[in-house]
């Protein structure tokens, strides 16, 4: 029985249809990384004209911060022919926010080595990230638990407690000042009576203060 042959080109147009599934878009770039044939996809997703697209033009769809990095390491991988592969936020004309983004690009080599181009994707993974931000907010809240409670467990009194409770969580969110207080109402207003406090550089009073006092500091 004859083997049959191998039909490249079929397996070319399979392997290709298998990227456009997984990818929300293909692209391709020049031996220097300049985007030069459209990828109506990637702009329809920013909002970008052609003219504002090619060349290098698609880094504007980057937030600013990321903007330099971004473009860094895009030269970068360009002078070394290696593949690429950076996860970054693209701006989303619809929602009119910052998805986030797997790009990925490999160089095309002729037979000799020399560079051709780049042939690149984009796979979204905005949901992704999403799920990894919320668990990272996860594990810091139980982490943060974790160390209130070896603290208030060493203190003996209910001073202590509140004291180390007030320090601990000013630690953790990273301010200046903590109060534990109970809520007074009154004829001039509702006021707080301060049982304890972590501040800095602000003292200690027993005597009703009005919430103004806490959130602006005393005038």
């Amino acid at each position: 029985m004859k083997k049959p042959s191998r039909n490249t080109g079929s397996n070319m147009d399979y392997s290709q249809r298998l990227i456009e599934s997984y990818a929300q878009c293909t692209w391709q770039a020049d031996a220097s990384g300049y985007f030069v044939k459209d990828c109506p996809e990637w702009r329809i997703f920013t909002g970008q004209s052609l003219a504002k697209w090619k060349g290098m033009g698609w880094i504007d769809a980057i937030p600013d911060e990321d903007k330099i990095a971004v473009e860094s390491r895009w030269r970068n991988t360009i002078a070394a022919k290696q593949p690429f592969e950076l996860q970054m936020k693209l701006y989303h004309k619809q929602s009119q926010t910052y998805r986030w983004f797997d790009l990925r690009a490999v160089p095309i080599l002729d037979a000799s080595g020399k560079l051709q181009g780049w042939s690149g994707m984009n796979i979204d993974i905005h949901d992704r990230k999403e799920v990894e931000v919320y668990l990272s907010d996860d594990r810091r809240k139980q982490q943060f638990l974790l160390r209130l409670t070896d603290a208030l467990s060493r203190e003996k009194s209910v001073m202590g407690i509140k004291l180390a409770a007030c320090r601990k969580l000013a630690e953790h969110l990273q301010v200046i000042r903590v109060v534990i207080a109970d809520r007074v109402r009154g004829e001039g207003g509702d006021r707080f009576q301060v049982s304890a406090q972590h501040a800095v550089k602000m003292p200690f009073t027993s005597e009703p203060l009005s919430a103004a006092h806490y959130l602006t500091g005393p005038t």
